[in-house]
């Protein structure tokens, strides 16, 4: 399954800060959920929640207190939780949890040109089945990244409004996630 049939037509994803924005972003019209926060013990219980409401979730490794950066990590997270995929800045996890049948997604920081330069390596090195940029209010920016990746490119970070999801999206990135509440529900 790929990123846009996951989505469901819809290219707003919430990106949760706090366990307790879970169920405002499963009550919400997102496409999916970005979990940026949570234990270890909640794992399981949070992607359950999600799966009934059916929203796809992805689990930010590196956010998840108590999960290591290894391929035990990748497979506990496989195996128990089963979460649509995974997001992270770490191309080894990207690797581990490919061959583990997660779907993958390559967050990427956008700082400077040497970040676009290494970025850009990164993605085509892992392929993953897609990217995420940040910040994601850099139309021109977005737009050479579309041009350059194979991958589907998700637009993320500093979004705070609707003209910034209209702009993201027009300017070649498939789905935006934000943490913006207020913004979850918007349709373009």
């Amino acid at each position: 399954m790929n990123l846009s049939e996951i989505l469901g037509g819809n290219p707003i994803i919430a990106a949760v800060r706090r366990r307790e924005d879970l169920e405002d972003a499963l009550n919400s019209r997102a496409g999916a959920i970005f979990m940026l926060s949570g234990e270890l013990s909640d794992l399981i219980e949070m992607v359950k929640a999600a799966r009934l409401k059916g929203k796809p979730i992805f689990l930010h490794m590196e956010l998840i207190g108590g999960l290591s950066q290894d391929m035990a990590a990748v497979k506990f997270v496989a195996q128990k939780a089963q979460p649509a995929g995974i997001i992270t800045t770490r191309s080894h996890l990207i690797s581990f949890a490919k061959k583990a049948g997660l779907l993958t997604i390559q967050r990427l920081f956008i700082l400077d040109s040497l970040a676009v330069r290494t970025g850009i390596t990164t993605a085509l090195n892992t392929k993953p089945d897609a990217v995420e940029v940040l910040p994601g209010i850099l139309p021109r920016m977005i737009r050479r990244l579309a041009d350059e990746f194979k991958q589907p490119l998700i637009a993320g970070g500093l979004i705070e409004s609707g003209e910034d999801i209209l702009d993201a999206l027009n300017a070649g990135a498939v789905a935006v996630s934000l943490s913006r509440k207020e913004l979850w529900n918007f349709g373009p």
